[in-house]
């Protein structure tokens, strides 16, 4: 059992233009793991929202949201997770633009559990 680590970086520039970058962009974990969601750069807060009807996590939770730029960890990777198939997620990533506006930009990475 690890703690697996996905990084969460967005880069607000003073044009206004953003830089997103998601490490990895294809968690791999196993049975047992736990992932860290770890926010840096701008980013203020974000939520991970599964595309499947539960998570691959104990307690099969649909969705994990953050309002601030702290780092959230998801429960264990349940057995009955289904191996070596990506698990589609959606990070939604909170900032504020130049102005101070809050703004958000959402994201498609996988997961893959592994045997």
């Amino acid at each position: 059992m690890a703690e697996r680590v996905v990084t969460l970086d967005l880069t607000v520039k003073k044009t206004g233009s953003i830089k997103v970058a998601i490490n990895p962009w294809e968690r791999h974990a196993k049975v047992g793991d736990t992932i860290v969601f770890k926010p840096g750069g701008d980013v203020t807060g974000f939520d991970v929202i599964w595309h499947t009807r539960n998570s691959p996590f104990v307690g099969g939770k649909k969705s994990i949201g953050v309002r601030s730029a702290k780092a959230a960890k998801t429960t264990h990777v349940k057995g009955t997770a289904k191996l070596n198939t990506p698990y589609r997620y959606t990070v939604k990533l909170y900032f504020n633009d130049p102005a101070g506006n809050r703004r958000s930009v959402t994201v498609d990475p996988d997961m893959v559990i592994e045997a």
